[in-house]
């Protein structure tokens, strides 16, 4: 069963939906028109896009280069002489 290629997979931004189903980035205002979204917007998995035009060429490419997982809970730590004050972090024996 071939999937649908105008639905959004995980990982997918909506100019990567843009550039699979047209093969051009020339291409990507129109269709950001044509489906009332913004070009950063974050696409929910399972959208549907809607071009004026699909290239069949591209039909079993499919980019995916959403930025996932950047949020971490490792506190950072800072250090070194750029962050120490005298009589509090820094001192002489």
């Amino acid at each position: 069963m071939k999937p649908n290629m105008n639905k959004v997979q995980q990982g997918q931004t909506f100019l990567d939906m843009v550039l699979q189903l047209t093969g051009d980035f020339s291409e990507v205002i129109e269709a950001s028109l044509l489906n009332d979204k913004s070009l950063s917007e974050d696409v929910a998995i399972g959208t549907e896009i809607t071009v004026k035009m699909q290239a069949t060429s591209m039909m079993s490419n499919r980019p995916a280069t959403a930025i996932m997982g950047m949020q971490t809970n490792i506190p950072i730590e800072r250090g070194g002489i750029g962050y120490m004050e005298i009589g509090k972090t820094f001192k002489v024996n």
